[in-house]
């Protein structure tokens, strides 16, 4: 009898067990427990040579999955200070995620999903990730710095010769080409004209180093043009570079 009944015993404790086990909620909305972080980006010149500044990440959306579903559970977008949270979560193992540039690969624009674990183990539990970094890289033109100056022109009468040259005006050069080429490019990246005053900008810089030149008639004869070269330091995001006043010549 006894025998009977502790079988009997068993058999409802395993049968309970089962019952509470397929009763167990899977990862989700409808707990108690959260998951914040604060989103920042490491932005990165175009080979990734250089970290350029990092800053917090607003108005970005980051993801999160379910324990194993294959799909996006839910997306929650940064706020001004790259803050985020999700809430009422239940127990369980979820996977946070934001895009990324791949530093691996310098030639490609494709994006990442740059991911991070989370294990929520009980209720009203409060998980801060602390700050998540995600990579992005800039163009030399997504920037804030700028450089800029102006070109004056000196004419000489065509009638004398060098070392005897004599000047007929100076003006503003106008329509006058300037050319601005970023780090180790091969070729440069933008060519504008000077403005009626001679004034030019470049705008929309990203912190570098930058080659600025233009070509100026050779008045000793030697050749047809000469160079004249500028190399430009912007370390800062919102530098602003004046070079002055920069002569060229023309016979």
């Amino acid at each position: 009898m006894n025998t009977n009944r502790a079988i009997i015993l068993g058999l409802m404790g395993t049968v309970a067990a089962l019952y509470l086990s397929s009763c167990e909620t899977p990862e989700g909305e409808g707990g108690s427990a959260s998951i914040s972080g604060v989103l920042q980006t490491q932005y990165y010149n175009d080979d990734y040579s250089q970290l350029l500044f990092t800053d917090v990440t607003a108005d970005d959306e980051v993801f999160i999955i379910y324990g194993t579903e294959p799909s996006v559970g839910d997306k929650t977008t940064t706020l001004y200070d790259g803050s985020f949270q999700f809430q009422n979560l239940r127990k369980g193992d979820y996977t946070l995620f934001v895009y990324s540039d791949d530093i691996a690969d310098a030639q490609s624009d494709t994006k990442i999903a740059s991911k991070q674990a989370v294990h929520v183990d009980k209720n009203r539990q409060e998980v801060n990730l602390g700050t998540i970094t995600r990579i992005k890289k800039l163009a030399w033109n997504d920037g804030k710095a700028q450089i800029k100056g102006k070109v004056e022109l000196i004419n000489y009468y065509n009638f004398t010769q060098w070392p005897n040259l004599v000047a007929k005006d100076t003006s503003a050069a106008q329509e006058y080409d300037v050319y601005l080429t970023y780090g180790s490019h091969t070729v440069y990246d933008e060519r504008i004209r000077t403005h009626f005053d001679g004034s030019f900008v470049f705008k929309k810089l990203i912190p570098g180093t930058y080659d600025l030149f233009l070509y100026s008639d050779d008045v000793t004869g030697g050749t047809e043009r000469v160079v004249l070269h500028h190399s430009v330091e912007i370390s800062t995001r919102d530098q602003e570079v004046d070079l002055g006043t920069i002569t060229v010549e023309q016979l």
